[in-house]
């Protein structure tokens, strides 16, 4: 759906002379609680040398971006500002698409957010976006059948074991694997659990092998030791609650909010599961967890950089990060709003998250994201082949993965 903003012009007796505007044009995904649009109407009536032209377009990034192709096609130019998921970011970077905004906004801007949101928001060391809101998966365990959480892998993996075989569950570990990018979320979890994440930024691509080999055979065990089952692939965000609702699995990896669904009063599961950071490798690893969520970026073509920090600034401030989380339910990305408790218990946010969001890290998936969701898919779908071992699986991610430095230059040649 398009949005256009305008205000109204008033008539009188007299001719009065109406103030020049400046446009500023603003793409965002859909915004099903219309938070955005009231922010984005209310920055217009602080500012009446403003007006906001906002296009709503799908979330989703094959979807997202045929929206923004669509506003161009339509003779709109570029918009001034761009609300993007955090791992796009890189792509649209690398092609010039986004202005690099170390100029623009003051240096210490990004000390109001948690660092792996901060980190999200720069690509090869320079800033291109503000974050805006953000979320974690956790660990999600059933009250009445595991009396706390899991520290470790192994432990979690022997815990699943055996409390699916002594109690004839049918699930150990659940995860909503049916999407693309929820299965490339639990395997970048996994990989930073074991601190194992590559780095994809230059031109070849950097890891610890040790760290991975051992990622990568908790997985192949996790499979063998029939705590992750294959099942798991075709299981979407509802399926997958309620299999973890009705006492079928014993853990479930999610997003937060699906803690928010199980706390609302009425919940069957309001007193029978707790949620938790997903473990690390060791139990003396400091924790860290996956961190992501969307920025606010302004396009390489606006002409009016000076105007579009100001709406960015407005949408980022305490209280508009704070109204947007009650309003719409997104959880805002300004670190200082998690000392309150009042917003978070009205959204029935799990304690946990405040917690554990200062130690998350973002995916860093690089400027060739498609290449490493289907490389971290395909690892993961290999994991379930009988035949397959751990180091089959970590042939299949080394190989696979095409570097940036690479895929910059292919680019250039065509």
């Amino acid at each position: 759906m398009i949005i256009g903003l305008f205000t109204g012009c008033g008539y009188g007796k007299a001719p009065v002379e109406e103030k020049v505007r400046t446009e500023i044009s603003i793409l965002y995904p859909r915004d099903g609680g219309g938070g955005i649009i009231r922010l984005l109407k209310d920055y217009e009536k602080l500012n009446d040398d403003i007006t906001i032209k906002a296009f709503e377009v799908p979330g989703e990034r094959d979807r997202y971006f045929v929206g923004l192709t669509t506003v161009i096609s339509a003779g709109q130019k570029m918009p001034d500002i761009l609300v993007l998921h955090d791992t796009w970011m890189p792509e649209l970077a690398a092609k010039g698409i986004l202005k690099q905004l170390d100029d623009v906004f003051s240096s210490d801007i990004e000390t109001a957010f948690f660092p792996g949101m901060a980190e999200a928001g720069r690509w090869e060391g320079k800033l291109f976006g503000i974050p805006f809101w953000q979320d974690m998966p956790l660990l999600y365990y059933r009250t009445d059948l595991v009396d706390s959480p899991p520290n470790t892998w192994k432990k979690l993996e022997n815990t699943a074991a055996d409390v699916k075989s002594k109690l004839g569950i049918q699930y150990g570990l659940i995860f909503p694997a049916k999407s693309q990018w929820n299965r490339t979320v639990f395997m970048t979890s996994l990989l930073i659990s074991h601190n194992a994440m590559p780095d994809f930024s230059g031109q070849t691509i950097n890891y610890d092998r040790k760290a991975l080999s051992s990622a990568l055979s908790r997985l192949k065990t996790l499979v063998t030791k029939e705590v992750l089952s294959s099942d798991v692939l075709t299981m979407g965000p509802e399926e997958c609650r309620q299999a973890f609702s009705e006492g079928n699995a014993v853990f479930m990896i999610n997003w937060s909010y699906a803690a928010r669904l199980f706390l609302k009063d009425g919940s069957p599961l309001k007193d029978m599961f707790a949620a938790a950071p997903i473990p690390m490798e060791a139990s003396d690893d400091a924790y860290s967890s996956l961190i992501s969520g969307w920025i606010l970026t302004i396009g390489d073509q606006s002409r009016h950089t000076a105007q579009a920090k100001g709406v960015i600034e407005y949408l980022a401030g305490y209280a508009n990060q704070r109204r947007i989380a009650l309003e719409n339910g997104q959880l805002p990305a300004r670190e200082d709003l998690y000392a309150e408790t009042d917003w978070q218990d009205k959204l029935c946010v799990p304690q946990v998250l405040a917690a554990a969001l200062p130690a998350g890290r973002p995916a860093r998936l690089g400027i060739n994201l498609d290449n490493r969701m289907d490389v971290l898919n395909s690892v993961l779908s290999k994991a379930f082949d009988s035949g397959a071992k751990a180091s089959d699986l970590e042939k299949l991610l080394t190989e696979g993965i095409v570097p940036d430095k690479q895929a910059t230059e292919v680019h250039r040649e065509e």
